[in-house]
């Protein structure tokens, strides 16, 4: 049994520990040699794999990709890319799995492994808790785990997925000021929105983004810098939002965003400052939502975790779609989406 690898690292959703005291070039290698094994044991061929900005996430890929290769695994590299690009280029390269190097909203100190299995329907799908412990297990086993020869390994490309990551999005959001009332104010003027990029790896995509469907952005810590040096990378501690607040009123801005370490979390405000939790920005979405469905017969349903107040559940109800609140996690409510289960 290893004595290296930490068990505490395999949680409920990925894995994730102190950088050189959980997580090492070695384990890193280790971890990739054992996600290869169960991604071919899934008939998985062709993997994606990104990571965020922090410091010690090059090596890091670079060892992860190493371990895929050497267990048959052929690897795309997609760069340092927000976790949600790497959702895209799996299906976009239509792979067989996904991994992003990222410790997501946690400080410069910890990294980890986000997993993805593709799925024919949605795309695809993260790796559940039992597939994390799973990958624990075999790494603590790690003396049994086989070796592929030379002749096996896998291959190793790059790809750049951003521009047609920014293409699809302002496909789905045709916002411009020609095209929709959407984002027009009483002046007539683009949207004017201010963009904290809390220094993660999302920063310069949301920037991109958000200038093609129409919006005049103005940056607060855009540059990536593994160190997070202006604030903790966690939009959803008001603490965290004091400078966007602050460039929202100087500015005039229509709204602020924020976003964590690796672009998968936002924190929200308005033109006044005011935080706006979830459950009220989840209102405007699953408005659009029931307005895309309109006409069918089934009521649109939208799931939600627990933390989301009764505010959502009653607009839902008024705006004639079907809420269903589930336990909290991405897994769990991405899971309930593909998969329902009784509630």
């Amino acid at each position: 049994m290893s004595e290296t690898v930490n068990p505490a690292m395999f949680r409920a959703y990925d894995i994730r520990g102190l950088v050189d005291v959980d997580l090492t070039d070695t384990n890193l290698l280790l971890l990739g040699r054992v996600a290869g094994q169960l991604f071919r044991e899934h008939h998985g061929q062709r993997v994606v794999v990104g990571r965020d900005a922090r410091l010690s996430s090059p090596r890091f890929q670079a060892a992860f990709m190493d371990g895929l290769c050497q267990s048959g695994i052929d690897v795309i590299d997609i760069g340092e890319v927000p976790t949600p690009v790497m959702y895209f280029a799996l299906e976009h390269v239509q792979a067989d799995g996904g991994a992003v190097i990222s410790a997501s909203h946690n400080p410069p100190e910890y990294n980890g492994v986000k997993l993805r299995w593709a799925e024919p329907q949605y795309g695809s799908q993260p790796f559940s808790t039992a597939d994390i412990q799973e990958i624990g297990r075999r790494a603590l086993e790690s003396d049994a785990l086989p070796v592929h020869h030379t002749e096996q390994r896998g291959t190793l490309t790059q790809f750049d997925v951003r521009d047609a990551y920014v293409d699809y999005v302002t496909s789905l959001l045709p916002l411009t000021t020609s095209q929709s009332g959407v984002w027009l104010r009483s002046g007539g003027r683009r949207p004017r929105v201010v963009l904290d990029g809390g220094n993660g790896v999302a920063g310069p995509m949301g920037m991109r983004v958000l200038e093609a469907v129409g919006a005049e952005v103005i940056p607060l810590y855009i540059e990536p810098d593994g160190r997070f040096p202006n604030h903790h990378p966690d939009p959803l501690k008001p603490e965290n939002l004091r400078d966007l607040i602050t460039m929202v009123q100087e500015h005039g801005a229509d709204m602020g965003i924020a976003l964590d370490g690796d672009g998968d979390r936002l924190g929200v405000v308005d033109d006044t400052g005011a935080m706006i939790w979830a459950d009220r920005y989840l209102i405007v979405l699953g408005h659009a939502l029931i307005q895309h469905y309109r006409g069918v017969q089934t009521r649109p349903t939208i799931v939600f975790d627990v933390k989301c107040s009764n505010v959502l559940v009653n607009a839902i109800h008024e705006l004639g779609g079907t809420p269903v609140m589930w336990r909290t996690g991405y897994p769990s409510i991405s899971a309930k989406c593909v998969r329902p289960v009784p509630c």
